[in-house]
């Protein structure tokens, strides 16, 4: 460290995958180490959370074979949100679960030293009671409460405070307890010379060396005696309140994780100054987000402290993506500085999860049908991406289910909407596959709240990626939204990487299971408007996917054959007619079929039509046309194995049928 009558500022940047966070982490173990206090923070609980829970498996590792697998973590503290996903180390060291605990700890009718208290009196009454008795008395209840409580004073207090020694001893009172209750609940244990056969001494030795039980015993007593001493001539707080231990906790922490909106916090509490600042992730970290930019704010932290002229070091080595993966990003953002690790550019790296040209290592596949839409709530949606992820997840599981090696899947969107389509949609399907992971989230959710300008909203996909990305969307929309994305498209092409979806048989079936009618086919050829043509198109995908309309009801009943008829408006006073039936190819499914494009007044006529078609089916085939299944709002086909044949005409019409190869019944005109 330098000079503290000098300040100063280091600035440190690098793209995913470079170490950043796991240089910042060891770089503050070794703070932590040197007695520095030092805040951490960050825009978002995430990105905090992120950083404190790397530091933290660093000091477990450093305790690893110390204090008997006690973890001192005293010295560590994180104010925010609770409700983290990195799980008990990020609990163990929250301002709030430790407040709670230690308010626990230091109450005097239950804490630390009515535990003491109560462990001693049990040793010393078991002196004047036989062997069995003792077995049967109270201790692993006794010995349950004294072990927590001297768990929460290792764990969330610093050693400077309660001294190595007393640490020292609780290891040891560790120790000897669990010995104890190994001899005490041996199995035909009945008296002292009993529980030394047990353990293969004779009664002229003892256990533990030259211990005997009772002895064995006081020793254990005086070291709890000795504890009890030790720990009340320290300042412990059984007499404050919650507020008071909560600025305690602050006060003895040297090392401190919050938000950049938490930390006016520390200015309550009467402590000493810090020695340094670090802000993670401060590309991110905005001054002032109303005011204008010609005002010179709504730049970042970073960013204004470049522009003042500190010098930025770039941490040019990224370790996390496939070269082909980085190639973009490297390119666009970093000017070609950043270099790729050995082990990402060797073969063995190179993983091929599913095949087809698309789904290589870095892929961009169009979908040039459906549309953004907005949900119930006015949120948006591509529900043809949904059905495209869901299928795509789908052959991934099935290509794993032959080697069942671990493969992680992260879905993001810019949409919550869209992600709540998807979640609806896997459900609980793949949670019980600890080897299979799909993660579906926001962008927002994975690395905190980011700018919203369309560079760094394409740099979401490279904050994680390691072995293969497919970015899914709409040329044409993207060619011309004049923005990184238009590089990002005409990248793909240049690389070859750029493919369409319904080039791939998988993807085409998705987009497009519908059967079409020759009368829809007619009709849709007399559309003379190209952009009514692309209406119907995205209708039609949307409803492949599984979206219906959520606030009208469109269907109808035929009056004789009581089959479901669907019309769905598109523009200009035109509907699309369809109905459900069933194709069998290896099993029976159901599929939409689309019978005509009409204006509205042609509409119940048609349906008549249609009622004389379907009275020539049976009532089972009808009946199974009409079952619904939803996977959250999504209505998907239902299907049934072909272990027996659904019959779809009545007799006599199968024998019409038969007999004139030509008929048809699309032809209905």
């Amino acid at each position: 460290m330098k000079c503290h009558h000098k300040a100063s500022i280091k600035l440190i940047c690098g793209p995913p995958g470079t170490g950043k966070t796991r240089m910042l982490s060891v770089m503050l173990f070794t703070l932590l180490q040197m007695k520095y206090r030092t805040v951490t923070c960050a825009p978002t609980d995430v990105a905090t959370a992120q950083v404190a829970s790397k530091l933290v498996k660093i000091v477990r590792e450093s305790y690893k074979n110390k204090f008997e697998g006690f973890c001192p973590l005293g010295e560590i503290l994180l104010f925010g949100n609770n409700n983290y996903e990195d799980g008990e180390d990020i609990a163990e060291i929250s301002l709030n679960y430790r407040v709670d605990r230690l308010v626990e700890c230091f109450e005097p009718t239950t804490g630390w030293n009515h535990c003491v208290s109560s462990m001693i009196d049990f040793l010393e009454d078991c002196s004047y009671i036989s062997l069995i008795d003792f077995a049967r008395a109270p201790f692993r209840s006794t010995a349950s409460s004294l072990r927590k409580c001297m768990l929460i004073i290792c764990t969330h207090l610093p050693i400077c405070f309660i001294r190595k020694e007393n640490i020292e001893r609780m290891t040891s009172v560790f120790s000897l307890l669990d010995s104890l209750e190994g001899m005490l609940f041996q199995k035909n244990v009945g008296s002292l010379e009993l529980c030394q056969q047990a353990f293969g001494v004779s009664s002229s030795k003892s256990f533990l060396g030259d211990l005997s039980l009772r002895s064995f015993c006081s020793r254990l007593l005086v070291l709890l005696k000795d504890l009890q001493r030790s720990l009340g001539k320290l300042d412990f707080l059984s007499a404050m309140s919650k507020g008071l231990i909560t600025d305690f906790c602050i006060q003895m922490a040297s090392l401190v994780f919050c938000t950049a909106s938490t930390s006016y916090k520390l200015h309550s509490v009467d402590t000493e100054p810090f020695d340094l600042l670090v802000v993670d992730d401060a590309n991110k970290l905005k001054e002032c987000e109303a005011i204008s930019r010609e005002a010179g704010f709504g730049r970042s932290l970073f960013e204004r402290l470049v522009s003042f002229g500190h010098a930025n070091h770039l941490l040019n080595v990224q370790y996390r993506m496939h070269p082909s993966i980085s190639q973009f990003p490297n390119s666009i953002f970093y000017r070609k500085q950043i270099f790729d690790a050995a082990d990402v550019k060797c073969k063995a790296y190179e993983k091929i999860y599913l095949t087809g040209q698309c789904f290589g290592l870095y892929s961009f596949i169009n979908v040039p049908w459906g549309e953004e839409e907005l949900d119930n709530v006015g949120y948006r949606r591509n529900l043809v991406e949904v059905a495209l992820v869901l299928q795509i997840v789908e052959s991934l599981f099935k290509a794993w289910s032959a080697s069942k090696k671990k493969l992680s899947i992260r879905v993001i969107s810019p949409y919550a909407s869209q992600v709540l389509a998807i979640q609806d949609r896997l459900g609980q399907k793949y949670n019980n596959d600890a080897h299979f992971e799909v993660k579906v989230s926001t962008v927002d959710a994975f690395q905190g709240v980011l700018p919203r300008r369309n560079s760094a909203f394409v740099l979401y996909p490279w904050l994680f990626v390691k072995r293969c990305l497919w970015i899914l969307g709409n040329e044409q929309t993207l060619l011309a939204s004049n923005s990184i994305w238009e590089a990002l498209v005409l990248d793909a092409k240049d690389r070859q990487c750029f493919f369409h979806a319904d080039d791939d048989t998988d993807m085409r079936k998705t987009i497009l299971d519908v059967v079409f009618s020759d009368n829809f086919r007619k009709s849709f050829r007399k559309l003379a408007s190209s952009c009514l043509r692309k209406y119907v198109l995205t209708l039609l995908v949307k409803l492949a996917s599984g979206w219906r309309p959520k606030r009208r009801n469109v269907e109808l009943v035929c009056e004789s054959s009581s089959q479901v008829v669907k019309q769905f408006k598109v523009v200009e006073g035109r509907y699309v007619v369809c109905t459900v039936e069933i194709q069998k190819e290896f099993i029976y499914t159901q599929v939409l079929k689309v019978w005509d494009l009409l204006p509205l007044e042609k509409v119940a006529g048609f349906l008549r039509r249609l009622d004389r078609i379907y009275l020539m089916y049976t009532e089972e085939f009808i009946s199974l046309c009409k079952e619904k299944y939803f996977e959250g709002d999504l209505e998907v086909p239902k299907s049934w194995k072909a272990h027996r044949d659904i019959v779809q005409y009545k007799k006599d019409v199968e024998s019409k049928l038969n007999r004139d190869s030509t008929s048809t019944l699309d032809d209905i005109g």
